[in-house]
């Protein structure tokens, strides 16, 4: 049944924006509002009963058991001297918006302003799906986190417009429950770590990112984005640029330049989870599967296609790419599963997750929950229309995400073994791709034939000298060649970006050399013009190279940022959200308070909310501002270049003296913490919501030789982000591959990272580091000294250091660094690995040996 648009879109604003600010007459608020937006009378009554089977759903999952009003209206919430308290959705953090100029007045105006006259009822809801709140964001930033409830402003009224409209959307008839729908595309890290330059870990990414998207698509073209759980698709540049292509009026109130620049980030993950209809649920997990499995076929054959021409011309290219269909065909696992809620039950859930007869005996919050709702009397209590029951099961949603997630990761444990390779019947047998060691090399299986196509192959189709490669890995290099795909760009080596800053100093600037047609990094090291085949510099450039080297020499290392959140299960299990005390009105706290049982037994205000649509869709909005809007700038700010920032999970590079500064800058706004009030990310005139102080997130940071294998590298920088979540978690690993084998690593909390700052700004001004190798050498007599006597000791050897620098520079710095570092002792505060940080921060202003 096709769905009706217009009728979608009402159940969307079957709530006005503004409802907060007078709940009593909300109703005829939000039918004016659409009177406007849709061109035409609507009835307040009409939109009520029109709608209040999504919004019953919305609300039933998304509420608390609370009491009524009162006959006085005293437990009722409302803006106090233009102020309206809400809380932070994941922190629990309280703080005030100011709403005086939120007038109907005011969001009448604004909404005049949209014009919609000659758009289809499809392209109006999309339009207004994705543009509305950033329109009345315009009258007053604060809009944009009014609360669907006061009595517990958590939950923004955006996040129940959306899940009520997600609900309307897959109700093919009135009487049809949902079905969750879970999918999954893997393998992630051996596509994306299978490289040998930023450009491939780019592309790997990119491609994962691209391939869930398409899976999106049809739910997308049937029910519009609100169906959509996580991750949250408002703003992402790839639906903006699907929608684009489809719709005019939309792609006019897009910015084409903003969205080319965010079209570069891959940023969705691999998953998502969506609402579709219950009784036809089968059917839509086919159809996403194989939308993702044939864009993933387009996307191999147009590659195909693209380069199949210069591969015909090369020696011994007969029947090329005879193994590219199956490499196409056996790599990807797509996975998907859907729960319909109707045929099952709560006592059904709670036996299949822990073996019990009812969701209470699995979830605390569930029986707590059910605990409050005793102590508010019958008389207090709300009912729906007819005296029918209007909240159901808080806490039911957790467990039904809960059920799926299980059901997915159980699916995903089976692999299916694909058919032989047409190579294994061969009697020669190809070697293999230089970037996906496990396939085999496309052209001739004969060693001798072979050597000679992949020789004349090099520099065409963006391989490389002694590069043999693979169907996956030509696709990963020739990405760019597909339709659409021009916003891709050029990617700096890790020479480039060793030298970053050095470049910037001597005003060589590589993007000038692009436009002409090429540039390496690995020129600044040639001590002469021709010294490899490969494309040689220009004897103009290679002079200002030589003449700036010996001014100061080129630095030869960088650093990757491997950053990834903690305990994101948990939080997306509701293991981690806030206490009913910390977002409950204090009206309500008092009520509760009041009406305990057992004053002196448990608080059950202490209960943390269970997972409902609104925090999962809290979560998935602060994950996509955080990689669409602030890391880009984080990483930009700090000279590096991004790889892929899908939500928790980031890989930059960057020029070794800044990656302290970006690692740091990167946790802390990924907790909101530099914002007033915290939590939250500004940018502009425009504030977006972040993970809140309670997350945390570990960091694997490693500095490399240009010359490392890019492949080791990105398995140290794994490595290092396992040992800071081993480590505790909230922490970064620092991990230093010297070119001459030596490794160092050393662990700190994430305090510890301004100190470190510090000593990278004094070393870099100018002062000493002998005195570290001097304490270095005698780090087992150390060892055995207290705080007191190391810090002594290393005071005194700053003092004796006879460089007036270094003591004016350092000597106030030792003492609170040690003792900020060494309040983690427990885990990871020895001297040897304060020591070792310290060595880094001068080695770090270095980049080089």
């Amino acid at each position: 049944m096709p769905i009706d648009w217009e009728n979608l879109l009402i159940s969307y604003l079957h709530d006005p924006p503004d409802k907060a600010l007078d709940i009593r007459r909300h109703k005829h608020r939000a039918a004016r509002y659409l009177t406007i937006l849709l061109k035409r009378t609507v009835d307040a009554d009409v939109v009520h009963r029109a709608t209040r089977i999504e919004d019953w759903f919305a609300s039933d999952y998304e509420r608390i058991y609370l009491p009524k009003a009162g006959a006085h209206k005293e437990y009722a919430v409302d803006p106090q001297n233009g102020k309206l308290r809400i809380v932070h959705p994941l922190s629990g953090t309280e703080s005030a918006l100011s709403v005086d100029n939120i007038t109907e007045d005011a969001i009448t105006c604004q909404q005049k302003k949209i014009e919609l006259n000659s758009v289809n009822p499809q392209e109006r809801f999309l339009i207004i799906w994705r543009f509305l709140r950033e329109y009345l964001s315009q009258i007053n930033p604060d809009i944009s986190f009014l609360p669907a409830d006061t009595r517990l402003p958590d939950a923004t009224i955006w996040n129940h417009l959306d899940i009520s409209s997600g609900f309307r959307a897959v109700q093919t008839n009135r009487a049809t429950r949902y079905a969750l729908l879970a999918f999954a595309l893997s393998p992630v890290q051996g596509f994306i770590a299978n490289s040998r330059s930023l450009r491939d870990l780019w592309a790997g990414s990119y491609i994962l990112s691209y391939l869930t998207f398409a899976a999106m698509k049809p739910l997308i073209d049937e029910f519009g984005p609100s169906v959509f759980v996580y991750p949250m698709l408002r703003n992402n540049p790839l639906l903006d640029n699907y929608l684009c292509k489809n719709y005019q009026t939309y792609k006019e109130s897009i910015n084409q330049d903003a969205l080319n620049e965010s079209l570069k980030i891959a940023s969705i993950p691999n998953k998502f989870f969506a609402l579709v209809p219950g009784d036809s649920s089968d059917e839509w997990v086919a159809r996403i599967k194989q939308a993702a499995e044939d864009e993933w076929q387009r996307v191999a054959s147009d590659i195909h296609k693209a380069i199949n021409k210069e591969f015909t011309d090369l020696p011994h290219s007969a029947n090329w790419s005879a193994k590219w269909d199956w490499q196409v065909q056996n790599y990807f696992d797509i996975t998907a599963i859907a729960l319909p809620t109707s045929n099952i039950n709560d006592r059904d859930i709670a036996q299949w997750l822990d073996g019990k007869d009812c969701l209470s005996e699995v979830f605390e919050s569930i029986h707590n929950l059910q605990r409050l709702q005793s102590l508010i009397p019958v008389a207090d209590r709300y009912t729906g229309i007819d005296n029918i029951p209007i909240l159901n099961n808080p806490g039911l949603w957790q467990a039904e995400n809960k059920l799926t997630s299980r059901l997915l990761d159980a699916i995903r444990c089976v692999r299916r073994i694909p058919d032989n390779s047409p190579a294994r019947l061969q009697t020669d047998i190809s070697g293999m791709c230089s970037i996906f060691g496990v396939f085999e090399q496309m052209g001739p299986s004969n060693l001798a034939d072979s050597a000679r196509f992949w020789k004349e192959a090099a520099h065409r189709q963006f391989v490389k000298k002694n590069e043999r490669l693979s169907a996956l890995g030509l696709i990963k290099r020739n990405i760019h060649k597909l339709p659409g795909f021009d916003f891709i760009g050029s990617f700096p080596d890790t020479a480039t970006i060793a030298a970053t800053l050095w470049l910037n100093d001597t005003g060589i600037n590589p993007d000038d050399y692009w436009k002409e047609g090429y540039w390496s990094g690995q020129w600044l090291h040639w001590q002469k013009i021709d010294e490899e085949e490969d494309q040689s510099p220009g004897v103009e450039l290679f002079k200002r190279i030589k003449d700036q080297r010996k001014k100061c020499p080129v630095p030869t290392y960088y650093a990757v940022i491997m950053l990834d959140g903690d305990h994101m299960g948990q939080w997306i299990q509701g293991e981690k959200s806030p206490t009913l005390r910390k977002i409950l009105d204090p009206k309500l706290i008092e009520y509760f308070d009041k009406r305990r049982n057992n004053p002196t037994g448990t608080d059950l205000l202490n209960t943390r909310k269970p997972v409902s649509p609104a925090l999962h869709a809290s979560i998935s909005e602060a994950l996509a501002n955080f990689s669409l809007y602030a890391v880009p700038d984080i990483v930009k700010e700090n000279k590096g270049t991004l790889v892929y920032a899908g939500g928790d999970d980031v890989l930059a590079f960057l020029p070794t003296e800044k990656v302290i500064e970006c690692a740091s800058a990167l946790y802390r706004t990924f907790r909101g913490e530099d914002s007033v009030p915290p939590g939250y990310y500004s940018k502009g005139n425009k504030k977006y919501l972040m993970m809140g102080k309670t997350a945390t997130a570990s960091a694997g940071i490693v500095i490399a030789h240009y010359k490392e294998d890019l492949r080791d590298v990105l398995i140290e920088a794994r490595r290092a982000e396992k040992r800071a979540k081993n480590a505790g978690r909230d922490r970064f690993c620092l991990s230093i591959m010297r070119h001459s084998g030596e490794h160092s690593t050393a662990i700190a909390k994430w305090e510890f990272a301004g100190a470190l700052s510090k000593f990278i700004r004094a070393f870099k001004n100018g002062a000493s580091d002998r005195w570290l190798y001097r304490l270095r050498s005698d780090v087992p007599v150390l060892e055995q000294f207290d705080s007191v006597a190391f810090i002594s000791e290393a005071s005194r050897q700053i003092a004796h250091s006879g460089d007036e620098t270094t003591k004016i520079q350092l000597g106030d710095l030792i003492r609170p660094a040690w003792e900020q570092f060494s309040s983690d002792r427990s885990s990871a505060g020895s001297i040897a690995e304060f020591l070792t940080l310290l060595q880094s921060a001068s080695f770090l202003t270095r980049g080089r040996d």
